[in-house]
């Protein structure tokens, strides 16, 4: 009767902890962050697999950010009449399914169109996530969302570390995606499924379910900024191991230690990040991070050996860390209207940016080589050191 006891009141202080819309809100990023961080170290493997040029690999990689703009024309408008409960419950296991349909892609085409699936799962949960954490924000009047995003952070390092375990263990993308699935189900069945969703965060203008999203001047302020970040993150995501492969010759498994060291970096600093914002500021703190990834983006262009490269890229994680969380939090504070709008306007400019980024990128790499590929995104750094003021308190009428 006693261990009965026990029991029971162990699964209810599980289920409370589970409950608490901050613990919700953080294990709906890290599960989001699992499922899609898989595919990234698989990109050489997929490469090779079916014989891609750099330039039609590129062109493939633009499936992502094409499903994602899909998404995102729609995105405010089924947040704000469904609610981000729902969206995330769906979103989170397609994109565990995605990755499946990649890893069984026969061609270019096949890969391309499995991506676009992808990019729509992946940004249609980016967006509720998001909209979801600020919504924690307002209610309990702590910050979150760079924890949040840290969260995030850690789910994906240890989704892409898992990746260059695979590639080390030489198991096949369908294989390893398959061996995906079944934990993010489980994430959701524990946590997502029966999460309960936070109420919206107040706003001055009207609730209109517009199907699209009207951008503002603060709203293309805001991209502007992020485009910033997104310039090199997007290299770095794609890129970052095939740029250890063509520049080095190290085993498979130190090729795909890049994402792991980026990524580290990029989750302890946005673990700790709200409490330095806090006592900081965003724009002092962003100021000093951008200056940070423009000195990782040289190191990692001019690296002699793989070590410094390395280094470079974890410096490059630290100095984007909390460009993206910032940028949401802002956007979904400016109050002119439901933050899932001002946030949404804010993601679908910058993934109509990402149409071409990886296709450009590709294209540098056969022009100029990798490493010239890479030293392209010191301007859009120094672009983003310009308008970190962007991120102080946002002023509707702006």
């Amino acid at each position: 009767m006693t261990q009965t006891h026990s029991d029971a009141a162990a699964q209810h202080a599980l289920r409370s902890f589970l409950s608490n819309p901050r613990v919700t809100i953080l294990v709906v990023f890290f599960t989001h962050a699992f499922a899609g961080g898989a595919y990234l170290p698989r990109i050489p493997d997929i490469q090779v697999s079916l014989s891609l040029s750099e330039t039609i690999l590129g062109l493939v990689l633009i499936g992502q950010a094409a499903g994602a703009l899909t998404n995102n024309l729609f995105a405010s408008y089924f947040i704000e009449r469904l609610g981000p409960k729902r969206i995330i419950s769906v979103s989170i296991p397609m994109i565990a399914v995605s990755n499946l349909l990649l890893g069984l892609a026969p061609n270019a085409l096949t890969c391309f169109l499995a991506l676009v699936v992808f990019g729509l799962s992946f940004a249609a949960g980016n967006m509720a996530i998001n909209v979801e954490a600020d919504r924690v924000e307002s209610e309990t009047k702590r910050r979150i969302m760079n924890r949040c995003h840290g969260i995030w952070g850690l789910g994906f390092l240890l989704s892409t570390s898992a990746g260059a375990l695979a590639r080390g263990l030489d198991i096949t993308p369908f294989w390893h995606f398959t061996a995906v699935l079944p934990p993010v189900i489980l994430l959701c069945a524990l946590v997502i499924w029966p999460m309960q969703a936070s109420a919206p965060r107040a706003h001055a203008g009207q609730a209109k379910k517009s199907v699209f999203v009207r951008p503002t001047l603060a709203t293309l302020l805001l991209f502007t900024l992020l485009l910033a970040s997104i310039f090199p993150e997007v290299a770095v995501r794609a890129w970052s191991v095939i740029y250890m492969r063509d520049t080095f010759t190290v085993p498979e498994w130190y090729e795909a230690l890049t994402l792991p060291a980026f990524l580290l970096a990029l989750t302890a600093s946005r673990l700790v990040a709200d409490s330095i914002v806090e006592r900081f500021g965003p724009v002092k703190v962003a100021a000093i991070l951008f200056v940070a990834a423009f000195v990782g983006l040289v190191l990692v262009a001019l690296a002699p050996t793989p070590p410094i490269a390395l280094i470079g890229f974890a410096i490059m994680g630290l100095g984007l860390s909390v460009i993206f969380p910032l940028t949401m939090s802002a956007a979904a504070q400016i109050g002119d209207r439901p933050a899932s709008q001002n946030v949404t306007a804010v993601a679908l400019m910058a993934n109509v940016s990402m149409l071409a980024l990886p296709a450009l990128t590709g294209l540098a790499v056969e022009l100029i080589g990798i490493r010239g590929a890479f030293l392209l995104s010191a301007p859009m750094l120094l672009m983003g050191l310009l308008l970190v003021k962007r991120l102080a308190p946002a002023d509707p009428n702006a």
